[in-house]
């Protein structure tokens, strides 16, 4: 299809970045770690854990998403699996209050049985104390190694949230240009 006017190219280019970068922007301007920073805080007091490695965990595992669900079936904020929740008294899985105090009281309970070895805590609390006890440490699994580089990386301040986004770009076959920050997209259709 061919465009004859190059200022409509110009206009629909802007408008297109704009869509795409519009989720950025709107992050930067209603930052969700505010929305829980009185629970966290809270919940980091009662516990003694530290109000910057939870909001770190947060993020890795659901972005501040309260009704987020994993693969596995972990939920909430912390996503914390059923059996845990229950373990530690959450009633209410997708409730924040509940979500962020039963995560962060297991939390306290990681940090205490592996006397403050972070990379053991958060392996467990990733992969399971049963994987790290069977393992004599770091389980071998690719997730869980990712997992506790990112939840480091941003308790020490080393990685923001979105240094492994990227975003591609590729012809479609009808010649549009599409942009994406879905990796298999691009790899499908590179030009």
């Amino acid at each position: 299809m061919k465009f004859g006017n190059k200022r409509l190219i110009k206009n629909v280019h802007f408008f297109v970045c704009f869509i795409l970068l519009f989720p950025f922007f709107s992050f930067a301007s209603s930052n969700p770690s505010q929305k829980y920073s009185s629970i966290i805080r809270e919940a980091s007091q009662k516990y003694n854990v530290s109000e910057k490695l939870i909001h770190s965990i947060i993020i890795v595992e659901s972005n501040y998403n309260s009704r987020a669900i994993s693969a596995k079936g972990a939920k909430g904020l912390m996503q914390l699996m059923p059996d845990t929740a229950e373990e530690y008294g959450v009633q209410n899985i997708y409730d924040p209050r509940q979500n962020i105090e039963g995560g962060v009281k297991y939390l306290a309970d990681l940090i205490s049985l592996y006397k403050g070895k972070l990379d053991h805590i958060l392996a467990a609390y990733n992969a399971g104390r049963e994987a790290v006890k069977q393992h004599k440490g770091v389980p071998p699994y690719r997730e869980t190694k990712n997992y506790i580089r990112k939840v480091k990386n941003l308790y020490s301040g080393t990685l923001s949230l979105y240094a492994d986004t990227q975003i591609k770009k590729y012809y479609d076959k009808s010649g549009r240009l599409v942009l994406t920050n879905y990796p298999i997209h691009s790899v499908k259709r590179k030009k």
